[in-house]
């Protein structure tokens, strides 16, 4: 067991945070849900995270391989105060074996790398694909999540929640 979390720990680490652009459906907006605002820019971000926080400070006592496994959205909280509810049995969220996510949206689903920048654990640009959402809740919940998931989100787990911390706000996930 410690060598098989060894090993996933060294992928993480030699992840590269590959170039290139978030592949959205839908265009730059987010439709406005109760309280919430849509953001002036959603341009890639390609600096690193500013948060000094180590990835071992990140996971609360858990390695950073512990974000492998199978998690659910459990909520969305935007930058600006903003939730974005999660419509009920919709099937949301990221399965991550050693540095690859697979994350499902509601709608759609993306692929990306985990990646580590500054110490911190990074998601890296998400590859998606471009179905368009049944409903219009679906289609706000999924561009939140692209939003967040723009330019290199830290991963972490705290509280035995992953949680994927954007620019534009915090993915919460349970594990599945």
């Amino acid at each position: 067991m410690f060598e098989r979390a060894k090993n996933r720990m060294a992928a993480v680490a030699a992840a590269v945070v590959v170039a290139g652009g978030l592949v959205a459906c839908g265009g730059d907006k987010v439709p406005e849900a109760p309280g919430q605002s849509t953001p002036a820019s959603s341009a890639a971000v390609t600096s690193a995270p500013e948060s000094s926080s180590s990835a071992a400070e990140m996971s609360s006592g858990r390695g950073v391989s512990d974000v492998t496994g199978t998690w659910t959205l459990s909520t969305i909280e935007m930058t600006n105060g903003g939730v974005i509810p999660i419509p009920e049995q919709v099937n949301a969220g990221i399965t991550v074996v050693g540095s690859k996510a697979s994350i499902t949206t509601g709608c759609n689903t993306a692929s990306a790398e985990i990646g580590v920048v500054d110490n911190a654990a990074v998601l890296g640009p998400v590859a998606m694909t471009k179905m368009a959402c049944p409903n219009p809740d679906l289609q706000k919940l999924e561009d939140a999540t692209l939003q967040i998931l723009d330019g290199q989100p830290t991963v972490g787990v705290v509280n035995d929640q992953l949680t994927i911390d954007g620019d534009a706000g915090t993915l919460t996930y349970n594990e599945a």
